[in-house]
Parts: C-alpha cells; structure tokens; sequence
C-alpha cells in the first residue's frame, strides 16, 4: 500500500493509544502524515481548516464521542474505536456513516490492524467514487442503462432510463428488471435472454412496460459485469425505445417476418404446377409458408386478409390474367410466371408493377431459380422499406440534409433544407451544392471544404445564402458515403441555422461588454469619488492640524478638537464605503510582506486602551508565548480587521471591559493558522441576528443606528477581508466575560482564523513571555514617562544638511497651503509647481531633495512628469525621490505609481506622521535621530 500521500487524523484522548500508533507507524515504516487531536474540540478545530484521507477516533472522548466528531467530517471516511463489548456502539457509528470500526484491547494489539483496515476503507472509498464519476458520467448518455446484482434486482439506472419507463428511481431501485419485459408475441423467452446473458451477452427486439401500463417495442442488449478476478459481479443492460421505427414500418405497410420463413401467396391454376412447387420447396428444404390461390378472385380473398411477402402469379388464369393481380398486390413484390416467347407480356408486367418474372418450361426447371428470385425480391422490398424509412427520418429532422453525386450535384433534399434555404426538391435536384453558397466565401475556402470532403469529412461555420438571396450563417458537417467495397458513392451535407446562436452569443458579447464597461465606469466613478472626497477631507483635517498646532485658547482647542474628530469619522466612514465598494467590485489588493505580530498589536491596541478608559471599561490583549512574532501576510488588512472588531466591542459595550486573544491554532510546513477573538461584555447578539450580522448594512438591531451610529459596514468589511484571506470569522453569544462576576446573559466574541506563512527570522526570533497588556497598565506607564512638548518649529537648521529645498506639484490651492505648512513647520525650503510643465521646468533649474507628486494635475498630470524626469536622468544619470500624492485608493494605484518611476505614495488627507516617515525613509540624513524619535513621540 501507497501510504506516502495518505493524511490521518488521530482523535484519541488516552496518551497511551497515541504512543502506541506512533510506535506501529513508525516501526512499520508506513509513512503516514498524521495529525492528533486531544479532544473533540481540537478536532472540530482541525477540520474546519484541513481536510485527511482516514479520520481514526476513539468512541469515547473527555469532552464528546465519536459521533459529534461525526458532525464535522463531511465525506472524510471514519473510523471508530471503541472498547471490548461496546460492539453496540460501533453498530450505531456504522449506521452514522462511519466506514469501519476497531474494538480496542488493554495491550494495544488492535493497532496492528490497523494499516489493513485503512487500506480497506481507501480501496472502498475509491470504489465509491469511481461508481459516483461513472454515475456521473451516465447521467449524459442518452441511452436507457441499467445495472442489477446477480439476482437481477437494480442496482444503478441512469436518468435516461427513468424518462423512458416514467418510474420514479425509488420505485425501480431494488426490484427485478425483468418484470418490465415481456416476450409474449415474439421468439424470444426470458430464461433465453438470461442464459444467452450469462453466457456473454444478448441482443434483440422486445417489449418493455412503463408505469402507466403501456407497452413499446424496444432493442435490448445485455452484458456481464465481471470484477478483477473475472468473476461475475453484475448485469447490466441498454434499452433502446424503437417504438417510432416500429410505428414507421406499421405505416409503410412493411412486416420485418422472422428471417427463416418467407410467406408466399402462388397464383395457379395449375394443380400439376401446384404440386411441382409443393414438391420443389420439401425437397429443396426451403422455409416458405404457402397458401394457393386458384384464381384472381380467390387472390383477392387471400390479400385481403393476409400479409405476404411475395406474390408469384401465372399469367393466364381462369378468370383474368396476372395483370389483374397486380392490382391488388400493393406493394407486395411480385413474380410473374410466363411461357416461352411471352417475354414481351413480362415486360409489360414488370413496367406496371412486378417485380421480376420466370419462364416456364416444359419440364418445369423454371422452379429452380424461383428461390433465388424470391429472395432477391424481398432484398430489395427490404431495401426499398428502409430507404423509406431513413428518409422519413431525414425528412422530420430540424437540420438540413443534402445528399450529391461526387460532382456535387444534389441527389437528396430533406425538409429542414426547404424550411431554411427555401427549395423545394424539385428547384434543385440535379443542380450543384454550389448554388447556396455565399459570395462572400473565399474560393479558396470552398476548395478546402471540397477537398477535406473528400479526404473525409470537413466541419465548421460558414455563411449560407437562402432562395430569395438573404444571409445566414450555418455550422456544416460533410462526409463521403462508401459501398461495401470502399468506393465513394456520394457526399452528404448537415447545416444547421445558427442564426439564434450567434445572436445569443453576440447579446452575450455586448452583455460581457457593457458589465466590463459597467465596471470600468464603476472602478473611474470610485477613483473619483475617493479623489473629489479625499481632497476637501485633506483640506479639513490638514488645516484643523495646523490651527491646532497654534496658540490657541481652551475654548478654540475643544471646537477645533471635535472639527478634527468629526472629520475623522467621516474619513473612517468614507473609506468603510469605499473599502467595500471595492471588495465589491473586486478591485481590492491584499499586499503580503514580512511583519513582526506583536508590534503591530501594541500599534492598534493602544489607540483603544484610553477609548476603554473615557467609557470606564476593563481592555486586556493576551498573546501566548507561543505564538511566533516574524510573520508573512498583509499586516494592514490583519490591523483593519482588528480594529473594526474592538471597535465595535467598545461602541456596544457600556459596563465591564473587553479581551482580545490571539492563540495558535495549527502549524504545518511552514504555515501557522492563528485563532484572533475579541470579547465584550456588551449588549450581545441573538441567535436571529447573528445570521445576518455579517451582510452589508446590517446592524444586529436597526435602532442600535439611532443609538451608536454607523454605517453597518464594518463586520460586512471584516468578514470580507477574512475570506479574501483564506480565513474563517463567526460569532457567539451569550457569553461570559470575565469582567463580570456572574453571567448576565448578555456579551458576544467574535473569533476570526487566518493563516500565515512564517517569517525568515522566525526560527531566530527572541522567546516571548506571554504578551499580556490592560488599559490600565498601558496609561501608568504613558503617564510615568516624563512628557515632553516638542515644538516641530524648534528644530534647527543645522539637524539639516546643505539640500533641504522640496519641490511640491500640486494643483489645489487649500493642499498647497496645507502640505507647504507641514514643511515649513519641519524647516524644509518649499518650491510649488502648480502643474507638470511647471515642475519639469523647476527640476531642470533648481537642485531638490525629494519632490512630491499630485497625480491629477492640469496640462501635464504627475505620472507623464514623473516619466520625462527618468527619461532625463537615464541620459544625464542621477535619481530624485519622488512620492505620489493622490486621493485615490483604487487596486492597482501603486503598482501605476511604481510603474511610471516613483519611489512611493502618500494618499490624501495627508497624515502628518505618515509625512515624516516618508522624509525619514527618503533623506534621513536631514534629521538628528534624537530629534525624529521625539517628534514621533
């Protein structure tokens, strides 16, 4: 057995029976990748994110049983343990769905079967699903199939079947198929059928019942189903329904006879004659059933009442001659019998409607070629009947057919073709294929489809002109038909009108358009609305900034103060909005990049500790030691989701205090799944409620708007942030919370699971003690430090080198003032350019340390500036920072920004923290450490 790709999951309370699977699995060399869980929560955990090959676990779990592990495993195979005598018990687990069970014993011997018994549930499991993709596979067929035991009970029918019988799958599932046909009234038996089954197989005509009692004539083809060892395992049959070829032959008039007897009706009044037939047909042994006419009138009675298949007539008789029964043959073929030198009356015969005719002789060996013309009569009746009915087939066909000599010159047309190209048989009879086609058409394709035609077979699209001279386009199908011997005899064509096709697909193509021009519209209209709304935000938030950073009475600071919160919330607000109209649009770009866990924690939850604090709330955040620090992912978004979640705890939550968690969840080559929950105290959730808290818009109660505010977008965004990374986010409630000494029935957590690679500093990453932070704790230690007022304007030049003039592309007057103050303030030299030409030729006069770049400029807009600047420096050399400014956050921005030749971006409203730290990343030289940390500070 292959076990080098098979995946366990070991759910076993006892270390015991862990240590002894770990000791057959590795004595034995058997390479399996496994994973062991304590409990039944573990195990729940585990599932939710991974998917084994083998689920083994023990019955009888500390916080569970096997059957609530059940629950978890969809259609992983399962299989149970459980103790001596609770045989019981693993009878109930089969019956839930498990694949096998094991019956433990105190020295652990049960484990050595247990490589055997895996390889049994995978052998079964695989069966399982190739029987599921042959079912699958089936279902399409358009032929009736079925498949019974050995004692004919079905099995398996495919839905082709249940339409041609009208059962219901659950009436015929488990009965005998043989109870749905029925031999009566032809040459076959049921026990004929079975054995000729077993033997091999069987083929024939036969009757078939449906539900409503009706019977109809089917082909029925039977075969043996044989396992590895070519022991029979099961039957299986194809029904074909040839009702309609059997209504054909009963309205054409033609009885298909068993082939060894050939009903004839002889015309005689010659009782010498009579007798030398009678005689001819026993000693020649030929199955001819006959009945004798004395005359036309007894002929009439005769054809009256019975169905031959050959007539053969003498032609003088008492009251008439041959021609008088040819009258009343119909189209039963017919021989007629002359003397010598009446050759000229056959041929008349045979011109109004006989067959072939015979010439008597004396000693009448005539008698001797009648076998071989009867039979050559009824090959040709025969042929006639189906050319018939193949061309009634033909002719009720939606497709137009055409059948041409190997000239092209047409032989057949079906009434598709009339319908579609508006000939009748008789315009293009004998005329060439040629006459439809469109002169639009290349010669040279024309050619090619003459010559593949011939060669074999051509298929494609190609426009078609009807009658009255209008276009239309067909998919067309060519072949050549062969005699027995493999000469051509004629070409075939099928056209089928594609006209609704392509005009369906031509709706779909416009359709595919207009919602890729819907969104593009969509993507210009979000990077618009950002950029109209950022930049009167920039203004608001950047000048309240600066006022604030005036002298100014306690009065002015509180107005200023709220001005600048307000417009803060509605930032926050407005990127909530845009965030998910982004999500939404599928413009939205995860950016994965090496990050240290821990400080990116102390980074968002210190914002919220003094939020806790005004709302006299309990804040603690617990990270075990355990969990490691240096990952890869996209630490924004993880801060983003993080932040929606504390902040809505916060917002609901009025007494008491709120816990976040991060806990190790699984490791595996390189990868760990980290468990994030945040718990409050607050007004929780119901159980109603939580279905839908995480849909856009939706708060858990409409009036909680009125109350607390806010869009509804915020879980909304969160949850489609986890999924865009893979994870999984869901909520409880009730809980418990430990800021409360008793449970009060309200409180929720709100868990997330997101997965991230680990760092290449991982390994090398310093122990960690358990990283556990409270509001409390994080304010006595802000209000032990010693404060410091740093005035921005206070440092001096000399922290500076030589350069430290800044050129500044902007088009908006109230950015200008606001971005040109922040410099000032940090003693920069500011040169504005009002447009692109303006900031190339500033750049070509003056020398700068770095220039910021608006994107949206008149003339010339930032990105064509950017480019004539590298393209100047890839001839002169040198390389000037440049650093988008733009209030646009659409996907794809920066890589546009990157692209065109800039070092980085700032977006609008522009945070002055952010500032510096693009200053310091771009021309540290120009700060003194000291000062730069005090100023972050």
């Amino acid at each position: 057995m292959e076990n080098t790709s098979i995946k366990l999951l070991l759910v076993e309370d006892d270390r015991v029976d862990q240590l002894a699977f770990k000791r057959v699995v590795e004595r034995n060399n058997l390479g399996f990748e496994y994973t062991i869980a304590n409990t039944l929560r573990e195990a729940r955990d585990i599932l939710q994110t991974q998917r084994f090959d083998v689920i083994i676990t023990d019955f009888n779990l500390g916080d569970g049983d096997a059957l609530e592990v059940m629950q978890y495993t969809k259609d992983m195979p399962v299989i149970v343990a459980t103790g001596v005598g609770d045989e019981e018990i693993a009878v109930k687990a089969m019956k839930e769905g498990a694949c096998d069970y094991l019956i433990k014993d105190r020295k652990q011997n049960y484990i050595k079967t247990l490589p055997l018994t895996i390889e049994n549930v995978l052998k079964t499991r695989k069966m399982q699903h190739q029987f599921r993709m042959l079912s699958h596979a089936m279902k399409s067929v358009s032929d009736a199939i079925w498949i019974t035991d050995l004692n004919a009970n079905v099995i398996f029918v495919n839905e082709a079947f249940i339409k041609t019988v009208l059962f219901e799958r659950k009436e015929i599932l488990g009965t005998n198929i043989w109870h749905l046909f029925k031999t009566e009234g032809t040459q076959h038996s049921l026990e004929k059928i079975q054995s000729d089954t077993l033997r091999g197989g069987w083929g024939g005509e036969i009757l078939c019942k449906r539900k409503n009692g009706l019977e109809f004539s089917v082909y029925l083809s039977t075969s043996m189903i044989f396992d590895e060892n070519d022991e029979p395992i099961s039957y299986s049959g194809i029904i074909k329904d040839i009702s309609i070829i059997k209504k054909a032959e009963r309205d054409s008039g033609y009885h298909a006879s068993a082939p060894d007897i050939t009903k004839l009706l002889i015309v005689e009044d010659d009782v010498v004659d009579q007798m030398a037939f009678k005689r001819m047909v026993k000693q020649e042994n030929l199955a001819y059933e006959i009945e004798f006419a004395k005359s036309v009138a007894d002929a009439g009675h005769f054809l009256q009442n019975v169905k031959f298949d050959i007539v053969i007539s003498d032609y003088s008789l008492g009251d008439g001659d041959a021609f008088d029964v040819i009258k009343l043959v119909g189209e039963t073929p017919m021989i007629i019998i002359t003397g010598a030198g009446d050759e000229e009356i056959a041929v008349k015969a045979m011109k109004v409607g006989a067959y072939d005719y015979v010439i008597k002789d004396p000693h009448r060996n005539y008698l001797k070629t009648v076998p071989i013309t009867i039979e050559n009569a009824i090959k040709n009746k025969s042929g006639e009947k189906r050319y018939k009915m193949l061309s009634h087939a033909l002719m009720s066909i939606n497709d137009s057919v055409w059948i041409s000599d190997l000239s092209d010159n047409i032989l057949f047309i079906n009434d598709a073709f009339y319908n579609s190209f508006g000939y009748l048989q008789s315009e293009l009879v004998g005329k060439s294929i040629s006459i439809i086609h469109s002169s639009k058409t290349p010669a040279e394709i024309i050619e090619q489809i003459q010559m593949e035609t011939i060669c074999g077979g051509w298929n494609g699209e190609l426009l078609a002109t009807r009658k009255d001279g209008s276009e239309f386009p067909i998919f067309l199908s060519t072949s050549i038909v062969y005699n027995e011997s493999g000469v051509p005899l004629a070409l075939t064509g099928v056209a089928k009108d594609i006209t609704e096709q392509k005009r369906v697909h031509e709706d779909l193509r416009q359709a595919k358009e207009m919602a890729e021009q819907t969104s593009r519209m969509k993507s210009e209209f979000l990077a618009n609305m950002s950029h109209e709304i950022r930049t009167p935000m920039n203004g608001i938030i950047g000048m309240t900034d600066l006022a604030l950073d005036t002298e100014l009475s306690g009065e002015q600071r509180e107005y200023l103060g709220l001005v600048k919160s307000s417009a803060e919330s509605l930032l926050t607000i407005i990127n909530d909005i845009l965030d998910f109209s982004k999500i939404e649009a599928g413009k939205f770009q995860l950016v994965a990049r090496q990050f240290q866990l821990r400080d990116k924690i102390d980074e968002v939850i210190k914002t919220f500790a003094f939020r806790a604090e005004q709302k006299e709330l309990g804040f603690q955040c617990t990270i075990p030691h355990d969990v490691p620090d240096v990952l890869i992912g996209d630490p924004g978004r993880l801060g983003q989701i993080i932040i929606n979640l504390i902040g809505n705890a916060i917002k609901f939550t009025d007494n008491g205090g709120i816990v976040f968690k991060v806990e190790r969840e699984w490791e595996h080559d390189h990868e760990i799944c980290l468990h994030f929950s945040v718990t409050d105290s607050g007004i929780g959730i119901s159980q109603v409620q939580q279905q839908s808290i995480f849909d856009s818009f939706v708060q858990a109660d409409s009036s909680l708007k009125r109350e607390y505010g806010g869009t509804g977008l915020g879980l909304a965004i969160s949850s489609k942030l986890v999924q865009l990374m893979n994870g999984k986010i869901w909520v409880e409630s009730p809980v418990v919370s430990i800021f409360s000494n008793e449970y009060t029935g309200n409180g929720s957590c709100f868990h997330f699971l997101l997965s991230f690679r680990l760092g290449n500093d991982a390994e090398e990453a310093p122990l960690f003690d358990d990283f556990v932070y409270s509001n409390k704790n994080i304010i006595a230690q802000n209000q032990q430090m010693e404060p410091k007022v740093v005035d921005i304007t206070a440092v001096k030049s000399a922290d500076f080198a030589s350069n430290k003039s800044i050129l500044v592309a902007e088009d908006n007057v109230v950015n200008q003032k606001v971005i040109i103050r922040i410099l000032e303030k940090l003693n920069f030299q500011v040169t504005l350019a009002k447009d692109g030409l303006n900031t190339l030729q500033y750049w070509r006069e003056k020398e700068f340390a770095l220039i910021f770049m608006d994107i949206q400029m008149p003339d010339m807009d930032g990105i064509e500036a950017t480019q004539a600047i590298r393209q100047v420096e890839k001839q002169k050399g040198g390389h000037i920072p440049i650093i988008a400014l733009t209030a646009n956050a659409m996907k794809g921005d920066r890589e546009r920004f990157l692209d065109a030749g800039m070092d980085d971006y700032i977006s609008k409203p522009i945070n002055r923290d952010e500032l510096m730290q693009i200053l310091y990343k771009y021309i540290p030289d120009y700060y003194d450490l000291p000062n730069l940390q005090e100023l972050k500070k």
